[in-house]
C-alpha cells in the first residue's frame, strides 16, 4: 500500500501551444443533443505510462520532438477540435470554433517519483495522480477542448496526461483521437493519413433529433447556476434502475422501434430521480477502447489510469494489460474505506 505524505516535486520545463499545420480558415461545428447532455460535467482525465527503454537524454532528443510533431499532424484531421467551444450571445447553443492559430497546450515537465509505484496496482492518494494531469482551461467565454502534460520520469519512464472536455470528447471518441496521435507517431514516414476507424466523421447532418432531446438538455443547462456534487453510493434501487433502463433502451435499438424515442424517456427518468435517495454510480471507460494497445512506436503502455473517476461517483474498466481476456478496474474510495477494501478484497485476490 502506497499512500504518501506528501506529493513528488514535479517541474515544469516547457509550456507551448501545439498548432494544426496548413489550416488557414474558421472552421466551425455545432453540438449535439449527444453532447450537450455532457456540457457541464468535469473533463475526462487520463494518464498513459510508459516505460523508457533508452536514457532520458534520447528522449528529449527523439521521443519527446516526435511526439509534438505527431500531436500536429493528428490535430489537422480534428479540426475544429483543435479551436474552443463558444458559446454567444447570438447563438441559441454552443458550437466549436477554431480560427488559424488556435491549437491545444502541452505541459512539459520531469519529476523525481517512483515511476513504478505509480505505474503499479498499489493504492495512492489521489493527488500523486493529479500531478500528471493538465488543467483544462475554462472561462466564462470559452473553454477549451483538450490539453496534454508529458511528464518525464527520468532513467524510469514517461506519462502521457490528457484532459478532454466531457461536452466534446466521450471516452471512446477521445481514445479514438490518442490512437490516431499514436498511429501518426508511429508510422513516422512524412504522411499523417489515417485509416478509415480512426478518422473522425463530422457529419451532423447524420444526426437527427427528432424527439426535441437538444432542446430538453439546453433548458436544463440554462436553469441551472452549476453542476450539483456527485457522491459516491447507490441508495434504494438506482443501480438496478439504470440497468433495467440501459437494457430497455438497447433492446429498442436493437429492434428498431424508437432508440431516441427510449433515451427520452430514459433521460426524463434520471431528471426525476431524487437525489437525496437514489444516486448512481457510473462507468467510465470500456474493456473494448483497447487502451492498452495504443503504441507510439516505443513501447505499449504499462498502465493507463483514468483519474477523473474521483469526482464523477464512477469506476473505470479496461481490459486487462497482460491480454488473458480479463477486465482491470480502478474504484476510488476515502482512506479508512480504501484499507478495508485493500485488506478484504484486493489481499484476498492475491492468494487465489
Amino acid at each position: 500500500m502506497a499512500l504518501s505524505d506528501s506529493p513528488a516535486a514535479v517541474r515544469v520545463t516547457e509550456l507551448c501551444k501545439i498548432t494544426p499545420p496548413d489550416s488557414p480558415t474558421d472552421s466551425s461545428l455545432p453540438l449535439t443533443f449527444f453532447d450537450i447532455y455532457w456540457l457541464k460535467f468535469h473533463p475526462l482525465e487520463l494518464i498513459f505510462f510508459y516505460q523508457l527503454t533508452t536514457d532520458s537524454d534520447s528522449f528529449s532528443s527523439d521521443i519527446l520532438p516526435k511526439l509534438k510533431q505527431s500531436l500536429s499532424l493528428t490535430l489537422h484531421h480534428f479540426i475544429p477540435f483543435a479551436g474552443n467551444l463558444i458559446w454567444p450571445s447570438h447563438s441559441d447553443k454552443p458550437f466549436l470554433l477554431y480560427s488559424p492559430g488556435d491549437g491545444v497546450s502541452l505541459t512539459v515537465a520531469e519529476s523525481d517519483a517512483d515511476f513504478h509505484t505509480l505505474a503499479g496496482d498499489s493504492i495512492r492518494e489521489i493527488p500523486d495522480s493529479h500531478n500528471y494531469v493538465p488543467e483544462l482551461n475554462v472561462s466564462e467565454t470559452e473553454a477549451a477542448t483538450m490539453s496534454f502534460q508529458i511528464t518525464l520520469f527520468p532513467n524510469q519512464g514517461y506519462c502521457i496526461g490528457i484532459s478532454s472536455h466531457h461536452g466534446i470528447f466521450d471516452g471512446k471518441s477521445i481514445i479514438m483521437f490518442i490512437k490516431a496521435w499514436a498511429h501518426i507517431c508511429k508510422n513516422d514516414n512524412g504522411s499523417s493519413a489515417l485509416p478509415p476507424d480512426l478518422t473522425p466523421v463530422i457529419d451532423r447532418t447524420l444526426i437527427q433529433d427528432h424527439q426535441g432531446l437538444e432542446s430538453l438538455y439546453l433548458n436544463r443547462w440554462t436553469s441551472v447556476a452549476s453542476l450539483p456534487e456527485a457522491k459516491f453510493l447507490i441508495k434504494e434501487d438506482g443501480l438496478g434502475f439504470v440497468a433495467e433502463e440501459l437494457t430497455r433502451l438497447i433492446k429498442g435499438l436493437e429492434k428498431n422501434k424508437g432508440g431516441l424515442d427510449e433515451a427520452r424517456k430514459t433521460s426524463e427518468a434520471f431528471r426525476k430521480m431524487d437525489p437525496t435517495t437514489t444516486e448512481v454510480i457510473g462507468v467510465a471507460g470500456s474493456p473494448r477502447f483497447g487502451v492498452y494497445d495504443i503504441d507510439f512506436g516505443w513501447e505499449k503502455p504499462i498502465k493507463v489510469e483514468v483519474t477523473s473517476i474521483d469526482r464523477s461517483t464512477s469506476i473505470s474498466m479496461a481490459e486487462i494489460r497482460d491480454g488473458n481476456g480479463g477486465v482491470e478496474l480502478g474504484v476510488v474510495l476515502k482512506k479508512d474505506e480504501m484499507v478495508i477494501f485493500d485488506s478484504l478484497f484486493l489481499n484476498g485476490l492475491k492468494h487465489l
